[in-house]
C-alpha cells in the first residue's frame, strides 16, 4: 500500500488532470508504440504550435480523472501505452493533429477514443473532426472567396502577358512538377514573418478573423448594392426613374453571377462548396426526421430553398423593387446620394428578403415553388456534391447544434 506522501502526490496529479479535462474543449487518447525520440519531438512541436497539451499519462491516473469528469466510457480504452492530447480553445485541433501523425507513423500511433465538450464521442466523430481544416486555413478560404474575382483577373492578365512574350523567363527549362499527392511546405514570406513577430500568432489570428468579417460584410454590400447604385446615378435623367432602376437591377444581377461563377472555378473554394452541399443534405435529412447517418444523408438533394446563396439573390431582387418604389416617389439622381439611400434602406431590404426566404422554404404551394426556383438555380454555382468524409463533418456539426427542446421547429 502506498504511503501517505505518495498517495497525496497521486491525488494532486489526478485533481490537476481532472481540472484540465473539465476546461478542455476536446481531447483524444492515443496508443503509441515504439515511436522514436525524433518522431516524439516533432509531434510535441506540432502540438505546441496548435496550442495542444500532449502528455504520456498512466492509465490508472487517467481512469480516476475520467471518472471524475463523467468520461467513464473511455475506461475500456485505457490499456497498453496511453497518451493524452487536449486543447482548451479549439475542439478540432487534437483530433486533426493526432490523426495526421497516425497516418504518418501508421502502426506506431493509433487514436483510441475522444471526447468533446465533456462528452465521449465515437471514433466516427473523431475522424470527422480530424478532416476539418485548421482555423488559419478556413480563414484563408474565406479571404480567398472574397478576393476571388481579383485573383481571377490577375491570373488572366498574367496569362495574356506570358502569351505576348512579357515574361522572358518562360524560355528557361521548367522544373519537374511534384507528384500530385506530394505536399509542398512554402517558406513564409518576409511580410508573414514580420506579422508573426509583431503581433504573435494568437493576436494575428484574431486580426485575420476581424478583417475577414469586415470584408465579408463590406464586399457584398459594396459590390451588389452600392456599386450598381453609384453607376445608376450616371444614367441620363431623360431616361426616367424606371429605366434607371431596371438597369441598376440588371447590373446587380450580372455582377452577382460573375462573382459566383469566378469563385466556383477556384479549386480550394470548390472544395468549400462541396462542404456546402454536405450541409444542405444533412439539413434535409434532419428535417425529414431520418437518422443522421452517411447513408441517409447521401441520398438527400443538395439544393436547399433557405440557402444563403438564394437569400443573396432574393436580396438583390428585393433591393431593386424597393429602390424602384422609393425613387419613384423621391427622385434621387446624385450617385453618392443614391448610395446613401440604399444604405438607409438596407435593414428594410434584408428584413423583407429574410421573410420571403422563410416563407419559400417552408411552403410547398405552387406560388412558393415558383418564387424559390431562381434561387435554386443560382445554387448550381455554389453547391456541389460532397464525399462521405464531408458528410461526416456535416453530421457532426449538425448534432452539436440540435436543441433538445425542439425550439428549432419552423
Amino acid at each position: 500500500m502506498p504511503n501517505a506522501k505518495v498517495l497525496s502526490e497521486k491525488q494532486a496529479i489526478v485533481a490537476a488532470l481532472t481540472e484540465k479535462l473539465q476546461n478542455s474543449a476536446a481531447g483524444v487518447i492515443v496508443d503509441y508504440k515504439g515511436i522514436t525520440v525524433a518522431e516524439d519531438t516533432e509531434l510535441r512541436a506540432e502540438c505546441r504550435k496548435n496550442n495542444i497539451e500532449y502528455a504520456v499519462i498512466k492509465n490508472t491516473l487517467l481512469r480516476f480523472a475520467f471518472n471524475n469528469c463523467g468520461l467513464n466510457e473511455l475506461d475500456d480504452q485505457l490499456n497498453g501505452t496511453t497518451s493524452l492530447a487536449i486543447c482548451v480553445d479549439d475542439p478540432v485541433a487534437p483530433a486533426r493533429v493526432m490523426a495526421d501523425y497516425a497516418k504518418k507513423l501508421k502502426d506506431k500511433f493509433e487514436i483510441k477514443g475522444g471526447f468533446m465538450e465533456g462528452k465521449v464521442v465515437s471514433m466516427e466523430t473523431v475522424n470527422a473532426l480530424a478532416s476539418i481544416p485548421a482555423l488559419p486555413v478556413l480563414q484563408a478560404q474565406v479571404l480567398g472567396t472574397m478576393l476571388a474575382p481579383i485573383t481571377s483577373l490577375a491570373i488572366v492578365l498574367k496569362a495574356i502577358a506570358e502569351e505576348k512574350g512579357g515574361f522572358v523567363e518562360a524560355a528557361a527549362e521548367p522544373e519537374a512538377a511534384p507528384a500530385e499527392d506530394e505536399e509542398i511546405e512554402e517558406e513564409p514570406s518576409g511580410f508573414e514573418k514580420w506579422l508573426e513577430a509583431k503581433f504573435g500568432s494568437e493576436k494575428l489570428n484574431k486580426m485575420i478573423l476581424g478583417l475577414s468579417t469586415v470584408i465579408g460584410i463590406a464586399l457584398p454590400v459594396g459590390l451588389f448594392l452600392l456599386l450598381p447604385s453609384f453607376l445608376g446615378g450616371f444614367v441620363p435623367k431623360n431616361w426616367g426613374v424606371l429605366a434607371r432602376n431596371v438597369l441598376e437591377g440588371i447590373v446587380r444581377i450580372v455582377i452577382f453571377l460573375m462573382f459566383m461563377w469566378s469563385v466556383s472555378h477556384m479549386k480550394d473554394i470548390r472544395r468549400t462548396f462541396e462542404y456546402h452541399g454536405a450541409e444542405h443534405k444533412t439539413i434535409f435529412c434532419y428535417e425529414a426526421g431520418e437518422e443522421l447517418t452517411v447513408e441517409n444523408v447521401r441520398k438527400q438533394q443538395k439544393y436547399h430553398p433557405r440557402c444563403g446563396t438564394s437569400f443573396m439573390f432574393v436580396l438583390i431582387i428585393i433591393a431593386t423593387i424597393v429602390s424602384s418604389i422609393v425613387f419613384s416617389i423621391v427622385e434621387v439622381t446624385n450617385p453618392f446620394l443614391r448610395m446613401l439611400a440604399h444604405l438607409i434602406l438596407l435593414p428594410l431590404v434584408v428584413g423583407i428578403s429574410y421573410e420571403f426566404n422563410r416563407y419559400a422554404g417552408r411552403s410547398e404551394s405552387v406560388i412558393s415553388r415558383a418564387l424559390r426556383w431562381p434561387g435554386l438555380m443560382i445554387q448550381h454555382l455554389t453547391v456541389f456534391e460532397p464525399d462521405d468524409s464531408m458528410i461526416e463533418v456535416a453530421i457532426t456539426a449538425m448534432k452539436e447544434v440540435i436543441p433538445d427542446d425542439g425550439s428549432d421547429e419552423w
